[in-house]
């Protein structure tokens, strides 16, 4: 057959369907009970047709697993455009009034003593955190602390808060080069208090206990205080154990509302302005998940704003500007640590935070063992001559996590239908994957690196690695589209049978790169292309797409373009294109689907009349558990659909008609057509067997499905084929079905009735 098969020039059957029974039941359901046509056995055509075509491309595990991945990566990972790409060289000054201003100066504060107005300032508008007084009762008596937290969560300004309720003269900074082994008494004066940095890998090695107990000696002596901002880091801990002290973040809202206050003070003209943009929903609803200098950040736009320099919309988009700033931080000062041991680590700590943004919530170990492989892409290109090596029994797991605002948590990995136990790492931010990915694919020297690992990572056998390696390529190819479809996406989808994963990767990594508004009509370009006149490959590809959540975003176009797939070649990719079709389903996209495969079924060419067969069979196969988050779908009422969580184990056709009545007739015509029909005999009679199964599993779906075989029972011969069945499973010899089910089954096929759900339960 041509490229256009099932639009354009697909040969047709000389004789139309029939009519019969409750819709189109033809030849194939009563003309021709044997299942043959013109000499042609087709009695086994569908005999696969619940089987899944995808299982070469998952590397032999079952799909669930990788869309669990998916799903939560779709929940976390919002990308909607370019906007969201902030750093780099998108990033903008603020002019206020003529006068140009940044966000906040992203390198380190020089050292130096502190100027008493940046003192008052800060005190005007610091947000005591947690514990406060009792980090000030504990400087006060060891005249040393060290505040440990993420860089950028507020521990320079509780230090300098601190230093400033203790210090009788002044406010100094040491440079993060100063060597604490060794400090002179010269350098110490008294009254004075001392903040200071330290930066793994900056300066000299870090100091022993003894050290650090001298140095307390000392400050005490000296009449004097030190307070040291450091990151979690393992080389520090023994040394500082007696000093150490969390620094949490202060309260957002708090922060937010000093600030505003100390603008108006500044500003009295604005503050009838300041006060309403500060109790902006929009505004305060969203401050709730940021850091305090994204906050500074947000009310400089907000003065921006009341001055009239930008609009509110931009005030708006530009208000996660701080964020990408922030995240840029993380790892620029890779470039200024001089290269050795020390500055590997620091690589290590960059590559897990890269590696957490593939794979938020996921296995921790799966995330630190990702991060060490990118660790040695990106040093090897480096340095081409070096083989760097691990520190085998370091343990940063505690530290890296705290340090790239993240957290543990437990988690379920599934394998196939069933789960075990596992340790989760997540961002507290759900905004840091993208802004992090967006960071890193803006270095260009990286990029190599980076598509290397995630090439890589896209061939595990792991369904949970290759999936958020598929979805973190099609993320950054929304960004720069040109450069990743020509470098990866296009020639995967071109790969043969051997290489089938490349082509589940590439369809993935359009799903995901679809995101993008401004992509997504590129992406649905190459499909409509593909799926009309690419090659073999091309066209799996694109129905493979489908079958993700970009299948749904048009779903009359989708189905379109899956009939066209599904009937080229008198049906060589119809088991993948029926599978996209129930994905669609799935998903929330119920009414389009049942629309064009009740089209399908009445069609008069064969081979789009078996698409619709093999779809429908393959949405009679569903459980309640394989509906997709209809609230992501955005096609359902999700309050409504929410109570099927409860029925997981149900057929999923019976626990949406019982949920929805007014949908029990529509499904019941769809499956008795199929049912049937001569080449789905035997596969439906293999799905109604599963259906009546689930009823030893979850005893509240026998009633809702007793009901539906009864509805299904249209004439003797279709409650003949439905006893049967129920009798083969009552006298099967492993696992006989209980005669009390069996009974209840028989009752309601018999009297074609629904048995009640009062009657009492076997």
């Amino acid at each position: 057959m041509g490229d256009d098969a099932g639009d354009h020039g697909e040969p047709r059957d000389d004789k139309p369907d029939g009519e019969g029974g409750r819709g189109h039941a033809g030849d194939e359901k009563t003309g021709d009970p044997d299942g043959r046509r013109a000499g042609t056995d087709r009695s086994d055509q569908l005999a696969d047709a619940t089987g899944d075509p995808l299982a070469a491309a998952f590397g032999g595990t079952a799909g669930e697993s990788a869309d669990q991945f998916y799903r939560t990566w779709v929940r976390t990972v919002k990308s909607s455009g370019p906007a969201t790409v902030i750093g780099g060289g998108t990033f903008r000054d603020l002019s206020i009034g003529g006068t140009t201003i940044y966000s906040y100066d992203r390198r380190a504060q020089p050292p130096g003593p502190v100027r008493s107005e940046v003192l008052d300032d800060l005190t005007r508008r610091y947000a005591k955190v947690a514990g406060y007084d009792m980090l000030l009762d504990r400087l006060r008596s060891t005249n040393l602390l060290v505040l440990r937290g993420a860089p950028g969560t507020g521990r320079t300004a509780t230090g300098l808060r601190l230093l400033a309720a203790v210090a009788s003269e002044a406010v100094s900074r040491f440079g993060p080069e100063t060597d604490l082994r060794s400090l002179p008494d010269s350098e110490l004066e008294p009254g004075f208090g001392y903040l200071m940095e330290l930066v793994p890998g900056w300066g000299n090695a870090p100091p022993l206990a003894m050290h650090i107990d001298r140095l307390r000696g000392q400050l005490t002596d000296r009449k004097c205080f030190m307070v040291l901002v450091a990151p979690h880091d393992i080389r520090y801990r023994t040394a500082f154990e007696d000093y150490i002290a969390d620094c949490p973040l202060p309260d957002a809202q708090i922060v937010l509302d000093l600030a505003v206050e100390h603008e108006i003070r500044k500003r009295p003209d604005l503050a009838a302005a300041l006060q309403n943009l500060g109790a902006s929903t929009k505004l305060a609803g969203s401050s709730a998940r940021r850091l305090p200098s994204e906050i500074r950040w947000l009310v400089t736009l907000m003065v921006s704003h009341a001055m009239g320099d930008i609009t509110f919309d931009d005030m708006t988009a530009r208000s996660d500007e701080s964020l990408s700033r922030y995240v840029a931080d993380w790892f620029e000062p890779l470039a200024n640590i001089p290269a050795g041991p020390a500055a590997d680590e620091q690589v290590r700590l960059a590559t897990f935070r890269i590696a957490l943004a593939v794979f938020d919530q996921t296995p921790y170990d799966l995330v630190a063992e990702a991060g060490e492989r990118l660790a040695e892409e990106i040093l090897t290109a480096g340095s081409p001559r070096r083989r760097p090596g691990r520190a085998v029994f370091a343990n940063h797991r505690d530290d890296y996590v705290a340090d790239s605002r993240a957290r543990l948590v437990p988690g379920i990995t599934r394998f196939g239908r069933a789960g075990a136990p596992s340790t989760f790492a997540q961002y507290i931010d759900e905004r840091l994957p993208a802004a992090v990915l967006g960071h890193v694919w803006n270095v260009h020297n990286i990029r190599s690196p980076l598509t290397s690992w995630l090439r890589s990572l896209s061939l595990d056998q792991r369904p949970y690695v290759w999936m958020r390696a598929a979805l973190a390529i099609g993320m950054l190819s929304s960004w720069d589209f040109s450069y990743s479809f020509h470098e990866l996406i296009d020639p995967w989808a071109r790969s043969p049978d051997q290489e089938i994963r490349h082509r589940l990767v590439a369809a993935v990594a359009l799903d995901a790169a679809a995101r993008n508004d401004d992509v997504r009509p590129v992406v649905r370009g190459i499909l409509d292309g593909w799926c009309s006149k690419g090659t073999r490959e091309q066209r799996w590809t694109g129905a493979t797409a489908l079958g993700y959540d970009l299948g749904l975003l048009d779903a009359e176009k989708s189905l379109k373009d899956l009939r066209i797939i599904g009937c080229w070649e008198d049906g060589d990719l119809a088991p993948v294109a029926s599978w996209a079709a129930a994905r669609i389903f799935a998903r929330g996209g119920i009414e389009p689907v049942l629309t064009v495969l009740d089209d399908w079924l009445g069609d008069d060419r064969r081979s789009v009349r078996e698409l619709a067969l093999r779809a429908v069979l393959r949405i009679a196969d569903l459980r309640a558990a394989d509906l997709e988050d209809p609230e992501l779908a955005g096609q359902v009422n999700g309050g409504r659909w929410k109570r099927l969580a409860m029925r997981d184990r149900w057929p999923l056709l019976v626990a949406m008609a019982d949920e929805d009545p007014g949908l029990l007739e529509p499904f019941v015509d769809l499956v008795w057509q199929v049912a049937r029909s001569a080449p789905a005999q035997l596969p439906s009679l293999e799905v109604l067997a599963r259906w009546i199964r689930a009823g030893e599993q979850d005893r509240s779906c026998i009633g809702p499905v007793a009901r539906f075989l009864a509805l299904l029972g249209d004439d003797d011969s279709d409650r003949a084929r439905l006893l049967h069945l129920v009798g083969a499973l009552r006298r099967d010899r492993d696992e006989p079905l209980p005669a009390a089910m069996a009974g209840r089954f028989e009752r309601a096929i018999e009297a074609n009735i629904h048995a009640s759900d009062g009657e009492e339960q076997p």
